[in-house]
């Protein structure tokens, strides 16, 4: 969709070949293009739109024109480019997606690195921002999918370029530590976790020295966590039948004091939710379960988790009716927002989360006098799977193989930017979000 005409460009397939329709004036047309055999990518561009082959770039016009705006040229400098996607900005430099070489510029037919050395991924598996750095996780394009050596990709002003990781592998989720020493996990399904420094490795913790254990298959899988203000990491390392008193739940001081702790809901999974609030106070939350629990960290250490803890559910909220929790979130105002298979919830901010009632409540946007269908249209039925809070204090939150959706806060409502079927990411499956600290950019992790 162009945001500007209201034009809709489809792509329509028949007998295995791909055409092009334009929806303009209230009805459709078809548009002059070849048919093809191969699948182009569709974006907005000016009032029209750009399609993307593997080595042409067209335009279509808002009447439904069509001409070649540029076609790639073979460079002696690196092995033939096969283009996925191609964006523009405001000043008309193109930028382009590529299935072997990252992602770079393009012009006069000519492709360039966007920096001396772009992410080189066939998909984002997380992403994260220490103040304005950038790091990146993913599974190198020139490795096949069976394999599982991974790729980490580190941005900032001092060092930009792609960071092999041969000897950690299954490698899918970075965690910040210390944002200002750029400090950083990244956390293993096989060989527990890392400590990075910059673009460094500094130490793997494992079974042989922390309380990570492997599982049956001898694998020490580290299923994601997170990192408390005051330096505490929390991670989730399943492994089966545990002795008693212990659990999947594994925690490190700021000193280095490792403890094994028993998971307090009924249920784990093998990437639960987690968040801390602005108090300290660690919110838990899996698809299996229709409730949230909370943790006072340092009761529930001392007692090794037999007290200061507090489960909240879920299946009761009015307009929410969630029978899973995916995600996790506090606002600017320590408000905690609950994404599940219906919608969001949230817990108003006390000082104290294990005192006073047990209730959660729909935001003030469901709690508007808007039909439940309605709603449904808005939010989708998609669980939503990741909420990221903006320096505004606005959300963008990421559906289940739907996209990306933002919605701006107000006092008394949530107003829609963007829905999920107005998701303007070339992939409906977004793995991970994150924005850095002052310039305010949006990282969005997908498949692509």
């Amino acid at each position: 969709t162009n945001a500007h005409t209201g034009n809709i460009l489809a792509l329509v397939e028949a007998g295995g070949a791909f055409s092009l329709q334009l929806y303009r004036d209230g009805s459709w047309q078809p548009v002059a293009f070849p048919l093809l055999d191969v699948r182009p990518s569709l974006t907005a561009y000016g009032d029209g739109f750009l399609a993307t082959l593997p080595t042409k770039v067209y335009k279509v016009s808002s009447t439904g024109g069509v001409s070649e705006l540029t076609t790639l040229a073979p460079s002696a400098d690196y092995p033939p480019v096969t283009l996925r996607d191609c964006w523009a900005d405001a000043e008309g430099q193109f930028y382009v997606s590529t299935a072997n070489h990252g992602f770079g510029t393009l012009s006069n037919g000519h492709f360039s690195f966007l920096s001396p050395q772009s992410p080189a991924f066939d998909m984002v598996n997380s992403a994260i921002a220490l103040e304005e750095t950038i790091v990146l996780l993913g599974r190198p394009s020139s490795v096949k999918p069976a394999t599982s050596d991974f790729l980490l990709y580190y941005h900032d002003d001092a060092f930009k370029g792609n960071i092999y990781l041969p000897g950690l592998h299954d490698a899918f989720c970075a965690l910040p530590v210390d944002t200002a020493q750029k400090q950083y996990l990244v956390c293993s399904r096989t060989s527990g976790v890392t400590l990075f420094q910059g673009a460094a490795p500094q130490i793997t913790y494992d079974a042989h020295n922390s309380a990570l254990r492997a599982n049956a298959s001898g694998h020490v899988a580290v299923y994601g966590g997170t990192v408390s203000a005051d330096g505490r990491w929390w991670l989730y390392n399943p492994i089966g039948s545990e002795p008693t008193g212990q659990g999947p739940l594994v925690t490190r001081s700021p000193e280095g004091e490792w403890t094994r702790l028993p998971w307090p809901l009924f249920s784990a999974e093998q990437s639960p939710s987690m968040a801390i609030d602005r108090n300290g106070f660690l919110w838990l939350g899996n698809r299996l379960e229709s409730r949230v629990c909370v943790l006072d960290p340092m009761r529930y250490i001392s007692s090794r988790g037999s007290e200061g803890y507090r489960s909240y559910d879920t299946y009761t909220v009015p307009f929410f009716h969630s029978q899973e929790v995916s995600a996790l979130a506090f606002d600017k105002n320590n408000m905690l927002l609950i994404g599940g298979s219906s919608g969001l919830a949230t817990n108003p901010n006390r000082a104290n989360p294990l005192e006073g009632d047990a209730l959660l409540y729909s935001t003030p946007f469901l709690q508007s006098p808007r039909r439940t269908d309605e709603m449904a249209f808005i939010l989708g039925e998609a669980p939503i799977e990741k909420i990221l809070v903006d320096h505004g204090n606005n959300l963008w939150l990421v559906g289940l193989h739907v996209g990306l959706a933002h919605f701006v806060q107000s006092p008394t409502a949530l107003h829609q930017y963007f829905r999920f079927d107005q998701s303007p990411i070339p992939s409906p499956t977004v793995n991970a979000l994150a924005l850095t600290n002052s310039s305010g950019w949006l990282v969005v992790a997908t498949d692509r």
